[in-house]
């Protein structure tokens, strides 16, 4: 784990949907499929602060403006059509009468900046991404959701704290507590797929978050030796104990990365919302994440949400034996394709 909590937001932001191994469960290689001439692409140029986004808006046939969403990514370079399901998603959409607006991210395909922005400055763009969406004669600006995966789960949030022009939020396998919960679960999961016992899971569970919210240095200590002791944990997540000069307490303010939980925001919304896990994923936790919305839910004003924990899949919805990163990965799964259609024909005639 790493060595200072003040340096851990933009690490442990990137390493809950992506470790180093990267998201190669997924197989991100499809084959695109033909589409309908009625159907138009159109690529936008937008600006968001220091950045030059570059995507495609997919239009579908028949008379506008029409409904939207915005495909918001998880971590690592994406393009914009590279996300996992990409061309399902696009299929449903359309189908369903709803234009696409997908973009590169910064730093990736024609995209200016980084791919590791942080996730404040990624909602200032997806704000900036809602707010062009919403002023092009084609679109019904009062029809404009938000589709995300993985580390999406909080940039979108982040960016409903600031902008009131989405009318719906899709998340798909996002987390749903702060990333050094998730990490730690991320940890104890990877352990686990490299032949970990139950007592090293134990241990990074109870434990691995304090390495990062101790309060005092002799907190610190004794979780980061704890946790240091576990084997294959350099493996894993590479990090050295940091002696009391070095070690700062932690500073949830200042690390809004390491310390933001989206459910603060979920909680307040007013919007529908449909969450859907895979049972398998091995990157974000998604028992918690699925109790987490169905009790954000349960507060009232929600009869159009929904959440669903779906068996036998992984991270990016796509069938799997383990969920374990670097497993091959077989077909998206059809009932997550099921659901999403479902609930993207219940937009479509309930907004």
């Amino acid at each position: 784990m790493a060595n200072n909590t003040r340096t851990t937001g933009l690490v442990l932001a990137l390493l809950l949907a992506c470790p180093a191994a990267g998201c190669s469960s997924a197989n991100q290689t499809e084959e695109p499929v033909v589409w309908p001439s009625e159907s138009v692409t159109r690529e936008i140029t937008f600006s968001s602060g220091d950045y030059e986004i570059v995507g495609d808006l997919v239009l579908p046939g028949g008379e506008g403006p029409y409904p939207a969403v915005i495909a918001v990514h998880g971590s690592g370079p994406q393009t914009r059509n590279s996300i996992p399901g990409y061309w399902d998603l696009r299929n449903t959409l359309t189908e369903h009468g709803f234009a696409l607006f997908s973009w590169d991210k910064p730093g990736s395909g024609e995209s200016t900046g980084n791919i590791d922005l942080p996730i404040t400055q990624r909602s200032a763009i997806l704000s900036d991404g809602v707010s062009l969406l919403a002023d092009l004669p084609e679109i019904d600006s009062t029809r404009v959701g938000l589709w995300g995966l993985s580390q999406a789960g909080w940039v979108m949030p982040k960016a409903l704290e600031s902008t009131d022009e989405a009318a719906f939020m899709i998340s798909v396998s996002g987390g749903a507590e702060d990333s050094i919960e998730q990490t730690t679960y991320l940890v104890s999961r990877q352990l686990l797929c490299r032949g970990g016992t139950d007592e090293d899971v134990r241990i990074v569970e109870e434990v691995g978050a304090n390495v990062f919210k101790a309060a005092s240095y002799n907190e610190y200590r004794a979780a980061a030796e704890s946790v240091y002791a576990v084997p294959d944990i350099q493996l894993v997540y590479p990090f050295e104990i940091v002696g009391e000069e070095e070690w700062s307490p932690p500073s949830p303010g200042v690390d809004i990365e390491s310390y933001f939980d989206p459910m603060t925001v979920v909680r307040e919304l007013s919007i529908p919302v449909f969450a859907v896990y895979g049972e398998l994923d091995k990157n974000i936790d998604p028992v918690q994440g699925a109790e987490a919305y169905a009790a954000a839910f349960a507060t009232g004003g929600h009869e159009l949400s929904e959440v669903e924990l779906i068996p036998g899949v992984g991270h990016t919805m796509q069938e799997q034996e383990s969920g374990c990163i670097g497993e091959p990965a077989g077909a998206v799964s059809e009932r997550y394709l099921e659901l999403l259609d479902k609930w993207l024909g219940l937009m479509a005639t309930e907004l």
